[in-house]
Formats: C-alpha cells, structure tokens, sequence
C-alpha cells in the first residue's frame, strides 16, 4: 500500500532550502537597503524563490523513474 504524499515527502530536506533561500533573501535586503540603485534586488530573489520552490514541489512528486531514459542525453547536455 502506497503511503499518502505527506507521508513519503522529504519535509526535512524541503524546509532547509525554504529557510536557507529566506536567509538568503534577509542577507540581500540588509545589504542592499541603503542603495537606491539596487532596491528592487530583494525583490526579484523573492520572485526566484517562489518559482524556484513551486518547481521543488513539481519536481518531489515526479516519478524519477520516467526520466532515466532521459539521463545520458541530459547529462551530454550539461556536461
């Protein structure tokens, strides 16, 4: 019997990169708060982060056994 999503997710794994991309964001707010040039950086790396952690999810729920027969060519590619 499969066991339910939340059960078999990495929650773990997932909340250390949430927190690590927040800290990351805090970092670049504080850094950049003083120039007017560069305000809208802390901005754009929470716009990032939301897209980087929607594909997280998408990703964690796919199957990766579908994608083996794509792994040589994937890897001739980033290579």
């Amino acid at each position: 019997m499969d066991r339910p999503w939340y059960r078999s997710f990495e929650w773990p794994l997932a909340i250390a990169c949430i927190l690590v991309t927040l800290i990351g964001i805090v970092c670049i707010a504080s850094a950049t708060s003083h120039n007017i040039l560069s305000g809208g950086e802390a901005k754009k790396q929470v716009l990032y982060a939301i897209c980087g952690i929607t594909l997280m999810v998408a990703f964690a729920f796919m199957d990766y056994r579908k994608w083996q027969r794509f792994a040589l060519p994937l890897y001739i590619v980033m290579v």
